[in-house]
């Protein structure tokens, strides 16, 4: 499903017909129904993975070919080319549930931050061949028990393919892509770290891409010989453990060479690689300075069209020209456009709060000068007036904010601030309200 609302959204972008926008957004809430937005009863609940269909019988993981990314990247797709679709919220804060997912499960794996395999409940051996099925079930019990029968592993359940790279390469695209939808510096941060965990930042301190890096082992490559920058299958467990076993024999699977782990770093590579482009238009030199205190580049606008082009590595920017502030999260493959000249460009952050009755606050704390708008958009999230506009000075803050009640109070929700219906400088907040 997931590949067709993708090859949906490329013919809608290619042809302008209707049709096959409103065909992905037709198939695209199966993904949607298929997603566990509830917090769950369990000791250490978790929310935003997905299940193998609306039904929400079976977790949804893979062992060996994974293809996570397919989902959020279709979503994403989505959210990109119709951002005035009326799902296109439940679009948006389906990737956000999955990324705050995929970054809190990250953390069990510190100070690598590897991301972990999938959930599986106890009772997943039952769906295996008789004969695999104690083994299955015995890896099952190894991984952290999260409550209520279901279990976090680190490493796939193995059958007979073992090695892991095909899963955390998919989970990392799928991450990657989150990332862009939602300016978060910290999730494609944290896909990059699956890259360095292939190339020696790992427990074994060795580089697993042959030819690249420092101790690289021959691989199994009956047929083709070691190739450079080829990819073995990954990085295994030891019988049904499930912490990383890397032995130094070349045999199958772990250490035999196949291609979809190579396709998927090239793939994340083109996420992630590259120069961030700032274009716009000011009226005085532009300084772009990293923060917190780091490199500043200047940038002096062309003096007939006030254009300015400049490329920069990602991070976080405090961008000043002419007395004006604004902070931007700047990501690697993107190009962004700022209009800095007066009264047009703002800076804003967002905060949240719960009452104890339950309703949220959400306020915009913002900067700059002018008349500005404030839209939000929201998911799980009732409130009247979805507008406010503010009049800022030069110098000093100014405030709007919106009280809001929770529909679902088992579910997170998140609320989507646009300023002046310019959807690049879109932020997010995500909460929730749930007692478990």
């Amino acid at each position: 499903v997931s590949v067709t609302v993708r090859t949906s959204v490329d013919l809608y972008r290619a042809t302008g017909d209707r049709k096959y926008a409103d065909k992905a957004a037709e198939l695209a809430r199966i993904i949607l129904d298929s997603q566990e937005r509830r917090i769950p009863d369990w000791t250490v609940p978790l929310t935003g993975f997905f299940y193998t269909s609306p039904a929400k019988d079976r977790i949804l993981h893979y062992c060996h070919r994974g293809r996570e990314q397919e989902l959020i990247l279709a979503l994403a797709a989505l959210a990109n080319e119709l951002p005035k679709h009326p799902d296109w919220m439940k679009w948006y804060s389906a990737v956000a549930l999955h990324s705050q997912y995929l970054k809190t499960i990250a953390e069990y794996t510190e100070p690598y931050a590897v991301l972990p395999a999938s959930i599986y409940t106890g009772d997943d051996y039952l769906q295996v061949p008789a004969n695999r099925r104690e083994a299955f079930r015995q890896q099952v019990l190894n991984g952290i028990p999260l409550g209520a029968g279901h279990y976090l592993r680190l490493f796939p359940v193995w059958l007979d393919y073992r090695g892991h790279f095909g899963t955390i390469l998919p989970q990392a695209l799928a991450l990657a892509g989150a990332a862009q939808l939602r300016g978060d510096l910290e999730a494609a941060q944290l896909s990059e770290r699956q890259l360095e965990w292939v190339a020696g930042r790992n427990p074994f301190a060795q580089s697993t891409m042959y030819g690249e890096g420092y101790d690289f082992a021959p691989q199994y490559t009956p047929s083709s010989g070691n190739m450079v920058g080829s990819l073995p299958v990954g990085i295994e467990t030891r019988g049904n453990n499930d912490v990383p076993y890397w032995p130094v024999q070349a045999t199958w699977t772990y250490k035999e060479v196949w291609v979809h782990p190579v396709a998927c770093w090239v793939w994340l590579m083109a996420n992630l690689n590259g120069p961030v482009v700032v274009e716009g238009r000011a009226g005085a030199a532009v300084e772009f300075m990293t923060t917190p205190g780091g490199n500043s580049v200047l940038v002096k606008p062309e003096a007939t069209s006030g254009r300015f082009r400049v490329t920069l590595p990602q991070g976080h920017y405090l961008i000043r020209e002419n007395g004006i502030d604004l902070h931007r999260t700047l990501l690697s493959g993107v190009t962004y456009d700022l209009d800095l000249r007066p009264g047009r460009a703002v800076d804003f952050q967002l905060s949240q709060a719960t009452s104890k009755a339950g309703e949220v606050t959400i306020t915009v704390t913002a900067r700059g000068e002018g008349k500005h708008r404030f839209a939000v958009r929201t998911e799980n999230l009732r409130l009247g007036e979805n507008v406010r506009e503010l009049t800022l000075r030069p110098g000093t803050a100014g405030t709007v904010t919106w009280k809001a009640s929770v529909d679902a109070q088992d579910t997170p929700w998140v609320a989507v601030i646009i300023p002046d219906d310019d959807m690049s400088q879109r932020k997010d907040v995500i909460g929730s309200i749930a007692r478990r």
